[in-house]
């Protein structure tokens, strides 16, 4: 089983305490603030995006690289950013930069979440006349090196 760097680094930072929560005794991450949350589930334990997945950390720097254009900010990444909560929920795309390395899907990445709640319902790659597929999280966590690195 696989997990993005990202849910690796908020498991060791916030690992799971068993405590008495708001929905009775369980494992929760305590934040920083004391919140409690809900365990993580990371959308990459195969390697391709599952919709199976919870605050999936390199979802949530995805979308919100996509967000951006909702606040004004227009990350360079950033193509497109929707929100509808009454009826077709959240859309954001990110485009890939071109890369020369192997394995690193080319095109776009279109998402799908309702509000700002932790599910990202789902993830594919579209690019010209290929057929969408399901991102993959080398592709995923190549696009976040080169929007850290400003590319």
């Amino acid at each position: 089983m696989e997990m993005c760097r990202r849910c690796r680094e908020f498991y060791q930072k916030f690992p799971l305490r068993e405590v008495e929560g708001a929905w009775g005794k369980g494992q929760y991450h305590i934040l920083d603030d004391g919140i409690l949350m809900s365990p993580i589930k990371c959308a990459f334990e195969t390697g391709r995006f599952s919709s199976d997945n919870w605050n999936c950390q390199t979802m949530i720097a995805l979308r919100t690289i996509a967000e951006s254009l909702r606040y004004g900010e227009k990350h360079p990444l950033a193509v497109a950013y929707e929100r509808d909560d009454m009826s077709s929920a959240s859309i954001g795309v990110v485009r890939i930069p071109e890369a020369s390395e192997e394995g690193i899907q080319q095109g776009y990445i279109v998402m799908t979440w309702y509000k700002n709640r932790g599910h990202t319902g789902r993830a594919i790659v579209v690019w010209d006349d290929f057929e969408p597929e399901p991102l993959t999280l080398r592709t995923a966590e190549w696009v976040l090196e080169q929007a850290e690195r400003g590319d």
